[in-house]
């Protein structure tokens, strides 16, 4: 019986600190979820026959969700393009955060990339990845703690 009592014990004491562990992880994250705003400036791609291609300045709208969604619009020229997908934290040891966004658009005709990089001083980074010429990195400002 007494050795009944202690497994008990053992095991309630087990799952208390893994509960613990799991709700100070999502603490820590907490400063990552909301809704995150950014201009990316017009840059080029390089020249075709002699010409500069030009990419407008775009502004790009993320909403990082608690479950791990992810929800970005980029709105130029007055049109709005929506993606959805899942993104991925990783912690760095110097204290930041990268967060991974794997996104489509509604057609699944575009699945562009991002890692947004969480700096200690409160700064956030923007990159486009897995594309030839990747844009210049911009920085995003944290607009709402949480998103719509």
């Amino acid at each position: 019986m007494k050795n009944i009592i202690i497994g008990a014990f053992v095991t309630i004491l087990f799952f208390n600190q893994a509960d613990a562990q799991t709700k100070n992880t999502k603490t820590n994250y907490d400063i990552i979820f909301g809704k995150y705003n950014g201009f990316q400036e017009s840059y080029s791609t390089g020249k075709i026959n002699g010409n500069d291609i030009i990419i407008p300045k775009v502004e790009h709208d993320f909403c990082l969700f608690e479950d791990y969604e992810v929800v970005m619009t980029l709105t130029a020229y007055g049109n709005y393009y929506y993606y959805t997908g899942k993104y991925k934290i990783t912690k760095l040891a110097n204290g930041e955060y990268t967060v991974l966004c794997n996104l489509t658009d509604f057609q699944n005709s575009s699945k562009p990339k991002y890692k947004l990089t969480f700096k200690s001083d409160g700064q956030v980074i923007c990159n486009q990845l897995e594309i030839k010429n990747p844009p210049p990195p911009f920085n995003l400002k944290k607009i709402k703690n949480k998103c719509d």
